[in-house]
C-alpha cells in the first residue's frame, strides 16, 4: 500500500484541484483503508485532507473511526 501512497501524493502534487475517492469494495479493502490512514494520519495530514461522506456532505475524517470512502485533496 505503500505505492498507492505514493501514486496518491504524486496524482495531487500535480493535479491540485483533483480529488481522489478511495472506497473499498469489500468489507475487507474498507477495514485494510482505515488502517492505513489511522497507522499513517500523522504524516498524510501535513500532506493532505481526507474528508468522509455524512448524510451526502463531506465531513472531517476522525481518527479512529471506521469509514467506507474517503475523499483526498492536497493540502
Amino acid at each position: 500500500m505503500a505505492t498507492v501512497i505514493k501514486i496518491i501524493l504524486d496524482f495531487i502534487s500535480k493535479n491540485t484541484d483533483s480529488c481522489i475517492i478511495l472506497k473499498g469494495n469489500t468489507t475487507q479493502k474498507q477495514k485494510l483503508y482505515n488502517r492505513i490512514i489511522n497507522n499513517n494520519y500523522n504524516e498524510l495530514m501535513n500532506l493532505i485532507t481526507i474528508k468522509i461522506l455524512k448524510e451526502e456532505k463531506l465531513s472531517d475524517y476522525i481518527l479512529g473511526n471506521q469509514y467506507s470512502e474517503f475523499y483526498i485533496y492536497k493540502k
